[in-house]
């Protein structure tokens, strides 16, 4: 019985830890992408009010009054970036949420879009210098949501 417990306690443990490596792996993924990298623009956003919204209600609280809803940021700077940097801070009761980005002349599409799951904070490094992103926080009516911070850094 005590062998049984131990192991039990073993297995857990190891998962745990296991779990966190991999948890932690996209972050360094990230961070060695930032390595050598000179920033060139940073943007903190936080009053998303004067984002574009599609089948959201704006009241105290934001919900999706569509399968759809839709918040599109204004233009970033472009220039001569070669990667840019989002972090994005937000709650939702969606279990999943899908970030598209464009570059200049280009139009938002599945390609270049990520899905992620419900988490209070995403991050992502785009090989591209990136214009506009779109967040489709929810894939059903009635949720709600707040998105607290958006973060774009441009690198070189």
């Amino acid at each position: 019985m005590i062998r049984k417990i131990c192991l039990a306690i073993a297995t857990i443990y190891l998962l745990m830890v296991m779990g966190g490596l991999l948890l932690d792996r996209d972050k360094e993924e990230l961070r060695w992408k930032q390595n050598g990298s000179v920033e060139q623009k940073h943007d903190v956003y936080t009053n998303i009010d004067e984002w574009t919204a599609y089948n959201i209600a704006k009241d105290e609280v934001w919900k999706s009054t569509s399968n759809d809803p839709i918040l599109i940021s204004p233009l970033f700077t472009t220039g001569e970036a070669t990667q840019t940097y989002l972090h994005i801070e937000m709650a939702t009761d969606s279990a999943r949420v899908q970030v598209f980005w464009r570059g200049q002349n280009e139009d938002f599409a599945e390609a270049r879009s990520k899905v992620f799951d419900s988490h209070s904070a995403f991050e992502m490094i785009i090989e591209d210098d990136v214009e506009q992103i779109r967040i489709d926080p929810a894939e059903q009516q009635g949720v709600t949501f707040t998105v607290h911070q958006v973060d774009v850094k441009k690198y070189k």
